[in-house]
């Protein structure tokens, strides 16, 4: 019969599982941290990287961060621009705006929202026109906490997109110019005036020159030179 453990050896094996078990929890926890930290390294390279504008604020719109690309549309280096209100970068022709959408996605405890505006450059004055795509963050008694977003610069979008339309309208303006001529005319056989809607006769040129854009220079062809100056010698 086997003779049972003694109270030592009883507290030993247990030393032993807990041990077990705490270095199977380091070792995890290890495990965790490294998956982490190469987790942070890789989104640390992919926000600076990036060619979008990457924002972080506080509940009060102060920024708490802001990527490389700040430089190039606010004018100013991420670690000074820390601090700041990101409204004050806004276009005064979108500050209304902005600020009604920005609050009603507040109210409505929207959590990812897309919008865009005009930000300016405080340094040289240039204007960016953005496309923002914004998560709104909140805690258990939503109340807003901060806001992450991500803005892409859509400002050579935009220009092409005015050329576009500018060309469009010059087009339009030159169709409208145009005048046709279309459907059956009245002319007269014998003096070939042409009869117009209002039931006037008017010569074949005014006429053509009064409903499209053609213009006429005169002079005679041989045929009536022969009639009108006989005594000119002149061939066909």
């Amino acid at each position: 019969m086997a003779e049972k453990p003694t109270y030592e050896e009883l507290e030993k094996r247990i030393q032993k599982i807990e041990q077990a078990e705490s270095d199977r929890k380091r070792i995890k926890s290890n495990q965790i941290e490294n998956t982490l930290r190469e987790s942070e390294i890789e989104y640390k390279a992919f926000v600076e990287e990036t060619g979008d504008l990457v924002t972080r604020v506080d509940k009060n719109g102060n920024f708490l961060y802001v990527n490389h690309i700040s430089k190039e549309i606010f004018g100013i280096n991420p670690e000074d621009i820390v601090g700041m209100p990101a409204f004050d970068f806004i276009h005064p022709d979108d500050q209304e705006n902005t600020n009604i959408w920005f609050n009603d996605c507040i109210e409505k405890k929207i959590l990812k929202a897309s919008f865009e505006n005009k930000q300016i450059n405080k340094t040289n004055g240039n204007i960016s026109n953005m496309l923002w795509t914004t998560n709104f963050h909140y805690d258990k008694a939503d109340q807003l906490t901060g806001i992450n977003s991500i803005a892409h610069n859509i400002t050579e979008r935009k220009q092409m997109e005015e050329a576009l339309v500018l060309e469009k309208n010059k087009l339009q303006e030159a169709l409208s110019k145009i005048k046709k001529l279309s459907g059956m005319l009245p002319i007269c056989s014998s003096c070939k005036k042409i009869r117009d809607d209002k039931g006037y006769w008017n010569q074949i040129e005014s006429y053509i020159r009064d409903h499209s854009t053609v213009e006429f220079s005169h002079s005679i062809c041989p045929s009536c030179t022969k009639k009108i100056y006989p005594f000119l010698n002149i061939s066909d």
